[in-house]
């Protein structure tokens, strides 16, 4: 995204994670007993408390925000902090060094372009 950011600054460009979010599809693969765990009781009891997961609704805010708010820079990944998986929304850049390189970005744009 950095790299098509770079060659389209007339678009507003941002990869924004939704965070750990209960309410979705993602465990759907995990097993018939670690499927109904993760979905039933720790996404949305036990995982929230420890301030481990949040509800689909807070996963879907930090991206409307996202879409609407100048506050984001284009080119850029937002998540949560560092050994986090919820709360504001970070430039992981700060995180992994290689989110803002722009050689890397620059290879990565030309390898999905390959494989498209």
């Amino acid at each position: 995204m950095s790299e098509l950011a770079r060659r389209n600054p007339q678009l507003r460009l941002v990869t924004v994670s939704p965070g750990n979010t209960a309410g979705t599809d993602v465990f759907r693969d995990m097993g018939t007993i670690l499927t109904p765990l993760m979905n039933r009781i720790l996404m949305p009891y036990v995982l929230p408390r420890l301030g481990l997961a949040h509800p689909v609704d807070t996963g879907a805010r930090r991206l409307v925000h996202a879409s609407v708010t100048d506050e984001l820079d284009s080119g850029k990944f937002y998540a949560s902090a560092a050994k986090t998986l919820t709360g504001p929304l970070v430039d992981q850049a700060g995180i992994v060094a290689d989110f803002a390189d722009p050689t890397i970005q620059r290879h990565a744009y030309q390898a999905v372009h390959r494989f498209l």
